[in-house]
């Protein structure tokens, strides 16, 4: 994943905190704020020709790009309330997984200097970060960076 894509990733992984969902949302009765939310993920999917390279063609960009052309099947299919937080908490689940993924490649380097108990303390602090996923990705990133700089430094 190019750092665009990756950039793109984390903007949309970033808008869920701001209505206050994550990817349990299909638990949540705030029907309007799940309905802003999918509009802000599907125009931030649609706008970005870089992550659609990334992303599954049949779950995420089809019924994207369908949606946005208007497509009756389509834009009924997510006048459901239902449909809309499944695809929008499938988007979640899979741009935390390759932004993860994309997290761990960017920090490797630095951690085979460290002996590997250390290795395995930080690798279970990055998963304890991301295993709060209200956290925004880019702050989990700052935790991230900010830990191994202290031990680094």
């Amino acid at each position: 994943m190019d750092i665009s894509s990756y950039n793109q990733a984390v903007k949309i992984l970033n808008e869920f905190p701001l209505y206050n969902l994550d990817s349990n949302l299909f638990h949540s009765d705030n029907n309007k704020a799940v309905s802003l939310l999918f509009e802000s993920v599907v125009d931030l999917i649609s706008e970005s020709a870089e992550l659609k390279d990334n992303l599954p063609k049949k779950e995420f960009v089809i019924p994207v790009e369908k949606y946005k052309s208007n497509n009756l099947d389509w834009k009924m299919h997510f006048q459901d309330p239902d449909n809309q937080k499944f695809f929008i908490s499938d988007v979640y689940d899979y741009l935390l997984l390759i932004t993860k993924e994309q997290l761990f490649e960017k920090i490797q380097l630095p951690l085979q200097q460290f002996p590997d108990s250390l290795r395995n303390i930080i690798h279970a602090v990055i998963l304890f970060l991301f295993a709060f996923r209200r956290c925004h990705i880019k702050n989990s990133i700052d935790i991230i960076q900010k830990i191994s700089g202290t031990v680094l430094g």
